[in-house]
């Protein structure tokens, strides 16, 4: 079922969903419309299986919901936004306490993140090589200059950067365990 991005009735879909009757619920949606689809899931005893949603759903509710609305869910994200990252890289942690204390914690998102480190790599590349030219800014990112806050990127054949995401499930106590890690 699709929704429009900012939707926040999702009843019509849920009533589609519930009459399938699936077995496991695979949703990729935004995190501020994820809390109003899972909760109707809930309302209408639809949540009984296994529900996983991608990184951007999860992962950027998070920050300005409790875990609470995702109780009992999988979903893959960024391991930088799990607790065990966080507690094993205070470079992170106190870029996170700092954007939170100026910004808020419900601005603090993957893009937050993903916009530092690509100006940091890109800003190392190019005092370190004394150029602005594309590829030898791409050669150096790929050989020297990949680890940032989100952790080591990695990149393709094409220079597509690849960062390592992992799988996690939210517990009853609301906790997010890390399940696997994929890099």
């Amino acid at each position: 079922q699709s929704y429009k991005v900012g939707e926040r009735d999702f009843r019509n879909q849920v009533v589609i969903i519930k009459r399938s009757k699936p077995d496991m619920i695979l949703c990729y949606g935004f995190g501020s419309d994820l809390p109003f689809l899972v909760g109707t899931l809930r309302e209408q005893n639809v949540f009984e299986g296994i529900f996983i949603t991608g990184p951007i759903g999860v992962a950027d509710a998070i920050p300005s919901e409790t875990t609470k609305p995702f109780i009992g869910m999988y979903y893959f994200g960024p391991t930088f936004m799990l607790n065990e990252y966080e507690e094993r890289n205070p470079e992170y942690k106190s870029f996170k306490t700092r954007y939170i204390k100026k910004y808020g914690a419900e601005k603090f998102a993957l893009s937050a993140v993903y916009a530092y480190d690509t100006l940091k790599l890109i800003a190392k590349s190019i005092v370190s090589s004394n150029t602005t030219d594309p590829s030898v800014l791409q050669k150096e990112i790929i050989t020297k200059h990949n680890k940032g806050l989100a952790g080591n990127y990695y990149f393709d054949d094409l220079g597509n950067s690849n960062p390592s995401v992992g799988l996690a499930y939210i517990e009853k106590d609301g906790s997010v365990k890390m399940i696997k890690e994929f890099k």
